[in-house]
Order: structure tokens, then C-alpha cells, then sequence
């Protein structure tokens, strides 16, 4: 047997095919093999997948630099990104910015720079929230919510269009 398993054939020559058996059919190819064959085969199937599922990055650059047909700003809660991005460059620590800097980290999975926060003292999330009572009252935790759900359906959005 070879480091990674030869695809068996397909028992089936039409479109008309059991997803079951294929799914047991697939079972016993992995049972057949190595622990190590088995995530060598993986490692091999997620190469040739990734082109497939949006996966492959050729750059890794923010989507707006990157040639990409959809820019970030007409995503849902681009326009707050863009904002955030924006007033963190200025210094300015407004309700964009402290959102853009809970969201650091998918940002940047997503290769946007984001500048490194001067004030660790308390949490953005902390900060936002205070903002937002400041402004908006009894109303801030509804605001609060909203903001985040627009930036989750960013980095939703930013992640299936890369």
C-alpha cells in the first residue's frame, strides 16, 4: 500500500446514487488505512478541495486591495469597518473603532491591518458599551447587540468573498 490510498472506483456509473452507501463505501477506504495514510490522504483531498470552496488565498492583502470584485465597503457593516479603520488611524476612540477593535482578530485573519491599541486597561467591548450608555441610555444593550450582529455578518460576508 502507498503512502496515500488509491481511490477505489465508484460502484456506481450514473447519477443515480445512495449518499449512504457512498458514505459507507467511504468509511471503509479510511478503515483500510494507516492512521498516517489517513491524514496523508486528508492533508492531499483539502489541497484539491481548497480551490473549490473559496479557500485558496493568491494574496494576503484586505479583500479591497486584492483585486477582489467585491470591495469590503459594500458588504453589510463595511461602512463601519471602513469608519473604524479610520478613526483608529486618527486616534479617535469612537463607537466604529472600539467595534473594529473587539473584532481585532477576525479582522486580521481576513488581513486587515489594524493598529495596535495604546489603551490595555479595559476590554473594547467594555469601552463600547460605556459609549453607547453615554449616547444612547437604556438603549445602548439593543445598539450594542446590533453593532456586533453587523460586524459578525461582515466577517461573515468578508470570509465567503475571499
Amino acid at each position: 500500500m502507498g503512502d496515500v490510498h488509491p481511490r477505489a472506483e465508484i460502484p456506481y456509473e450514473d447519477f443515480d446514487w445512495d449518499p449512504e452507501a457512498e458514505r459507507l463505501h467511504q468509511l471503509r477506504l479510511a478503515l483500510a488505512m494507516t492512521p498516517a495514510q489517513r491524514l496523508r490522504w486528508l492533508e492531499s483531498t483539502i489541497a484539491e478541495l481548497r480551490p473549490w470552496v473559496g479557500l485558496a488565498r493568491a494574496d494576503s492583502s484586505p479583500m479591497h486591495e486584492a483585486g477582489n470584485s467585491t470591495p469590503y465597503e459594500e458588504l453589510p457593516g463595511g461602512d463601519l469597518v471602513r469608519q473604524g479603520l479610520e478613526d483608529l488611524r486618527a486616534g479617535v476612540e469612537s463607537a466604529q473603532a472600539l467595534l473594529v477593535r473587539m473584532f481585532a482578530p477576525r479582522l486580521r485573519q481576513l488581513a486587515f491591518e489594524i493598529p495596535d491599541d495604546d489603551v490595555a486597561d479595559e476590554l473594547p467591548g467594555h469601552r463600547l458599551y460605556a459609549l453607547l450608555q453615554q449616547s444612547h441610555g437604556d438603549a445602548a444593550h439593543s445598539r450594542y447587540n446590533a453593532l456586533v450582529r453587523r460586524l459578525v455578518s461582515f466577517a461573515r460576508a468578508a470570509e465567503c468573498a475571499s
